[in-house]
């Protein structure tokens, strides 16, 4: 369980526990205070080749550029959208960076989000098309480990990827949009 001080007169030790933040001064009176759980925020967009999901994607970071207070990544497999793809945002091309397995790429965002603690969305298209081996097994992996690195770096992805949906293991569906 998380303990930090206040400062001050009143001297206070903060817990979180289950929903709430406690506050207990040093007459061990205590009050409950609401907190606000921190967010996973992973958004799948999953289906055939050709049913517009890139389009989409690249609108969606486009919007979201207008909103956000952070930085913006788009992660593409190559820079064929490099001009639909407003200035601000920033492309990473990953044909540079050959990404076999999902244990790899999740080095990659881990790289990234140490090099700018500022990103706040990371927008990837095609997975399938950036990590050379992703099957079922993977992709539920590598869907628990985003949950990890939205949770602990407060980053929310947007992710494509080319595949039937129905095969997709649960924990991974839940994502879908």
């Amino acid at each position: 369980m998380p303990r930090g001080t206040l400062g001050g007169a009143d001297t206070a030790v903060w817990q979180k526990d289950k929903g709430n933040e406690e506050v207990i001064d040093e007459q061990s009176l205590s009050i409950k205070i609401p907190f606000e759980e921190e967010i996973i925020m992973i958004k799948l967009f999953a289906g055939e080749k050709g049913e517009g999901k890139t389009r989409k994607l690249i609108a969606l970071a486009n919007d979201h550029l207008n909103v956000t207070d952070g930085h913006i990544v788009f992660i593409d497999d190559d820079r064929r959208n490099i001009h639909e793809i407003h200035r601000n945002i920033r492309l990473v091309d990953t044909s540079e960076y050959p990404l076999l397995n999902y244990r790899e790429f999740i080095s990659f965002i881990h790289g990234m989000l140490s090099q700018n603690s500022d990103i706040s969305e990371i927008f990837i298209d095609s997975l399938s098309g950036i990590i050379k081996e992703l099957d079922n097994s993977d992709t539920s992996a590598l869907m628990t480990n985003l949950e990890s690195v939205s949770k602990s770096n407060d980053v929310d992805f947007f992710i494509t990827l080319n595949c039937n949906p129905a095969e997709l293991p649960e924990n991974v569906k839940k994502h879908m949009v």
